[in-house]
């Protein structure tokens, strides 16, 4: 049996190309996670970037958990704007929730920054081979099947 998480939408204008007199939206995803094995299990909403390959957790998030690393070298992250991040990296457990259930736990490869001026990001390696991704916008269907 399979569990659909359905995922939120924003729309928000872009003000760099209202500036230029173009109308045009930057469209996000959002979900609902949880980590298993953090001591505040509060749901987070995070930003599920399909054009990101990585996860970035920044660090009030974790700042407070019993976390280990992978490696003990942090990874410079481009493409966050103009910031340049460092990151270290871990396994963690989540899971993916709506108001109807939960998903079965994840592992994920995230990078752990030590900077809150990037929101929480699911990215899209970590999703991808284990969930079938819906994002019909003329349906307006948007969910992950587990």
């Amino acid at each position: 049996m399979s569990i659909k998480i359905q995922l939120d939408i924003s729309k928000e204008l872009n003000l760099e190309l209202i500036r230029d007199g173009i109308e045009s939206y930057i469209y996000r995803f959002i979900v609902e996670i949880k980590f298993v094995d953090f001591k505040n299990l509060r749901m987070r909403r995070a930003i599920f970037d399909t054009g990101s390959p990585i996860t970035i957790i920044p660090y009030s998030l974790w700042k407070d958990e019993n976390v280990t690393f992978l490696k003990h070298k942090n990874k410079s992250l481009f493409g966050f704007g103009k910031n340049i991040l460092e990151g270290n990296l871990a396994k963690l457990r989540i899971v993916f929730a709506d108001e109807k259930g939960l998903s079965p736990i994840r592992e994920i490869n995230a990078y752990l920054i030590k900077d809150d001026s990037i929101p929480l990001i699911i990215g899209m390696e970590d999703v991808f081979n284990n969930a079938k991704i819906v994002l019909n916008g003329r349906r307006q269907e948007y969910y992950m099947e587990f």
